[in-house]
């Protein structure tokens, strides 16, 4: 009977103790849970700025591409201005 109790008394307190790691894990899984949601927002937002960035970016080439194109442009109309004022 007593080496009954003991043996009672060892799976009580094995009981408890695996029910409290339980609940210790499953906070843990939670955090973790929730900094994986984190670093998945930051990432987007990271892939976002830079998409935003690469777009200035070509757009600004694509400025400069039509400010030169213009300036050529102005520089053949007064070559060819120049031209027929020479003639």
């Amino acid at each position: 009977m007593n080496s009954t109790a003991v043996v009672f008394a060892l799976l009580l307190g094995f009981a408890i103790t695996m029910a409290i790691q339980s609940a210790r894990i499953a906070r843990e899984r939670d955090k973790a849970v929730g900094a994986e949601r984190v670093a998945a927002e930051q990432r987007n937002m990271a892939e976002q700025a830079r998409n935003a960035e690469r777009k200035q970016r070509d757009a600004a080439v694509q400025a400069r591409n039509a400010e030169q194109n213009q300036r050529l442009l102005a520089e053949a109309n007064l070559k060819y201005a120049n031209k027929g004022v020479s003639e």
